[in-house]
């Protein structure tokens, strides 16, 4: 990868952190009001994942304000967990609206048992999850390729060492 989106890669990556960083403000944020709120049951390290992707995202908007490939590599490795994790939930995901649309087949006569409210708001949000985890692969791709030209730019300029 040689740019990201419209702008240099190094942009694009400053551009990813920053968004990491909002995501996971407002993911702590949702978490912490369902906490408040008892809208639902987390253990009380529900914070803790988007809590940690924040300080990983701060960590990356430093190493690429300071060429650290280094910094970058945390965020790298809780991406690719992240995103690992995230294909599971997707896979669920899809396998819930097969089981809706079955439901729908079999006990048609019975609707009124599942509503159509359900039935968008989980095609919905597995749309919009899957948008999600097709936004953190391309935002692992940039990070990843400024990284390596990092990389392969401090190889070059690296004095050499004389071997006697």
């Amino acid at each position: 990868m040689k740019s990201c989106c419209c702008c240099s890669l190094r942009k694009g990556c400053m551009c990813v952190a920053r968004y990491q960083i909002a995501i996971s403000m407002i993911s702590f944020a949702m978490t912490a009001y369902r906490m408040i709120t008892g809208g639902a049951h987390y253990s009380n390290a529900g914070g803790l994942f988007p809590a940690i992707l924040f300080a990983v995202g701060i960590v990356l908007l430093r190493g690429i304000q300071q060429n650290d490939p280094c910094a970058m590599l945390w965020w790298i490795v809780l991406q690719i967990i992240w995103i690992v994790i995230e294909m599971g939930l997707f896979g669920y995901l899809i396998s819930l609206v097969v089981t809706i649309e079955k439901f729908k087949a079999l006990h048609w006569d019975d609707w009124s048992t599942l509503s159509d409210q359900t039935e968008s708001f989980v095609i919905v949000y597995t749309v919009a999850f899957g948008l999600d985890l097709i936004i953190n692969i391309i935002c692992l791709n940039a990070i990843w390729s400024y990284r390596a030209q990092l990389r392969v730019t401090e190889q070059l300029t690296a004095p050499a060492i004389a071997v006697i």
